[in-house]
């Protein structure tokens, strides 16, 4: 998938990549420039421009790349044109409020997440904003010629972060903490458009869960038997997991044994055994579970010595 916009540097900045091949300027954190420095740099780079002209060259275009078009001629060098262009982005992020283009919303997703990973929970009521912000220019964009996938694709592309990956977690984060109402709102906006359905649909039955186990009795056998269909072992152990800590065991012994059958390789087989183990754990040596979960167990584990 092309990157674009702001995203490759924010990429570059989040990943693991050998430095040796990057340029500082590809990395630094632009948010902690003055806006003096900003414009001394532009001023180097042969682009004049100040606090008042600004505005007004910016008036001619609807985002930062356009800006960057509008005043850079070919006669700059590649790097030397990205350079402005991230420079320009700053100006725009700080100074035109109102006029957020794809790439400036992207940009400050792509922030907010980052302090969200890194343990700034405080940041999660402007993450909602944003993320719902999205749903509504998803909503905007898809028509008779752009069909959903491909809207949520492009917008993607001006992401650092993997934006349905992250969805799925912060989600589940709000059901934890029993931010109820947040949680359905997402589920809702994004049902339609996310390419992971089966995610979604797990999210939504611990939303209904958080407030009334009973009703969700015929769901979780409906999604268990979705789970092996498809295949979706990965999932599916994600989803014994949820069913044990909830003491769904009568479920957790339908699904067990199926999922157990899909199991395809080591990592998947050690998944799957570390939840089991953590059931067995609390058990007497000859809890009927104890000796049926043994002998699954034993019949699977010659495919996958260890």
């Amino acid at each position: 998938m092309q990157i674009r916009g702001r995203a490759l540097y924010n990429l570059l900045r989040l990943t693991e990549v050998d430095r040796r091949n990057v340029k500082k300027w590809q990395i630094e954190n632009y948010r902690q420039l003055s806006d003096e420095d900003i414009f001394d740099r532009l001023s180097n780079l042969k682009i004049f421009i100040d606090y008042e002209s600004f505005p007004h060259f910016a008036r001619s275009v609807d985002t930062p790349e356009e800006l960057l078009e509008y005043l850079v001629s070919t006669e700059y060098s590649q790097p030397q044109a990205e350079q402005i262009y991230l420079l320009l982005f700053e100006l725009w992020r700080r100074h035109l409020k109102g006029r957020e283009s794809l790439s400036i919303l992207c940009d400050e997703l792509d922030h907010l997440m980052e302090q969200y990973d890194n343990g700034h929970g405080e940041v999660a009521e402007d993450l909602y904003s944003d993320l719902y912000q999205l749903v509504d220019i998803i909503d905007e964009s898809v028509n008779e010629e752009q069909s959903a996938n491909e809207v949520l694709e492009y917008i993607s592309s001006y992401l650092a972060h993997d934006l349905e990956s992250f969805l799925y977690d912060f989600i589940g984060h709000l059901i934890e903490n029993q931010e109820e109402s947040a949680a359905s709102e997402l589920i809702e906006g994004y049902e339609d458009y996310v390419t992971n359905k089966q995610e979604l649909e797990f999210l939504k039955l611990k939303l209904i869960f958080a407030s009334d186990a009973v009703e969700t009795d015929g769901m979780m056998a409906l999604f268990s038997d979705e789970l092996v269909e498809e295949g979706n072992v990965d999932l599916a152990c994600d989803f014994l997991d949820f069913i044990l800590k909830e003491g769904e065991i009568f479920t957790f012994f339908t699904l067990f044994p199926k999922v157990l059958s899909l199991v395809a390789n080591k990592l998947q087989y050690a998944k799957l055994i570390k939840i089991a183990s953590g059931y067995l754990d609390t058990l007497d040596s000859k809890h009927e579970h104890r000796l049926l979960l043994h002998e699954l167990i034993e019949k699977k584990s010659a495919e996958f010595p260890m």
